[in-house]
């Protein structure tokens, strides 16, 4: 196990800066190689008289601005959100609110809520239950470092549903990691897998692996005259063979432990002490094969889609997690 000690006592949510950078990246691109040079002629036409329309140079600067005003706007869904002793605080592009611990009902740590009308289905998430009735909801798979933060507000939790303890005892140390026993109990296992071959998904890997072998063994002596073709092609092909094999993972029960396996790439392995889970959740992400959720109780969260896996086996899975006493949360009802 390995903690990890604030220096301040405070902790402050982190986002993905890549997604951020590469969000306003994009649009700013695409304004400097389609609408400043259009700017520029409209320009040049305007001062030699020939165009004194200048339609073309303001509706580029309009629709960059739209953008970036859009994205700006999108991404004030995911504000900063800083945990103190006092209360939490949270901070958008133009703006900062604060709210004292005793504003709080109460905090659900981990659940799903709907994210706009933009997806089909609902998002994880930790809800700020307020007394006045609104709520403040922290998107926890848009941050970096939201198992940290949630383990803060767990004990922020325990310290509102409970009127004799005091917001002077938060503790802001994290656990980033929690140890796995090296030693696994091979007896009594119990596997929850399906064949893997007849799943649609195990259709679409094997046929595209086929097609990329027949691309290039079927005329040899081209390959190096066509390699550029070729390359492309099989490009395309490896990309959705390693999309269509990496969903196809299964689960395998022992005693103490939970091993997830894939059935393409059987050199892989994660494994679980069960002592050390907080909750599994069977859900369906948007436009994906059914997938198990593990959350540790350092609130590490990891997803495993398993398209190869029928309903009745899920159905077994599902009866099987309960009999065991884990806690389990069906977001698909199945």
């Amino acid at each position: 196990m390995k903690l990890k000690e604030q220096m301040e006592e405070k902790i402050t949510s982190k986002k993905n800066k890549i997604v951020i950078v590469v969000l306003y990246i994009f649009p700013t691109i695409i304004f400097c190689i389609f609408g400043i040079p259009k700017i520029m002629e409209t320009y040049n036409e305007s001062q030699n008289e020939l165009n004194r329309d200048v339609t073309n140079i303001i509706l580029p600067i309009l629709f960059f601005v739209g953008v970036i005003y859009i994205i700006t706007k999108f991404l004030d869904k995911f504000p900063v959100f800083i945990i103190t002793k006092n209360g939490i605080e949270v901070r958008f592009f133009f703006k900062t609110k604060k709210y004292n611990w005793n504003e709080i009902e109460d905090i659900e740590i981990i659940g799903k809520k709907q994210f706009g009308n933009f997806f089909a289905t609902p998002t994880e998430a930790t809800t700020f239950n307020f007394k006045n009735k609104e709520e403040k909801i922290f998107w926890a798979e848009s941050y970096t470092n939201s198992s940290e933060i949630r383990q803060v507000l767990e004990r922020a939790n325990k310290i509102l549903l409970d009127s004799s303890k005091s917001f002077n005892s938060l503790n802001f140390e994290t656990v980033t990691s929690l140890r796995t026993t090296e030693v696994i109990d091979i007896e009594n296992q119990k596997i929850f897998n399906d064949n893997h071959v007849l799943s649609a998904n195990g259709i679409l890997f094997y046929a595209f692996l086929i097609f990329t072998l027949f691309i290039i063994f079927q005329n040899p002596s081209e390959i190096f005259e066509k390699y550029d073709k070729l390359l492309l092609i099989n490009f395309f092909s490896l990309i959705l063979c390693f999309a269509f094999s990496s969903s196809m993972n299964y689960f395998i029960f022992t005693e103490k432990h939970l091993i997830i396996k894939n059935s393409i790439w059987f050199w892989k392995k994660k494994i679980y002490d069960l002592e050390n889970i907080k909750e599994i959740v069977i859900d369906m992400p948007f436009r994906s094969p059914i997938c198990l959720r593990v959350i540790t109780k350092n609130f590490n969260s990891n997803t495993y889609l398993a398209s190869s896996l029928g309903n009745s086996t899920w159905r077994n899975l599902k009866k099987y997690i309960i009999e065991r006493k884990i806690p389990l949360r069906d977001e698909i009802l199945i």
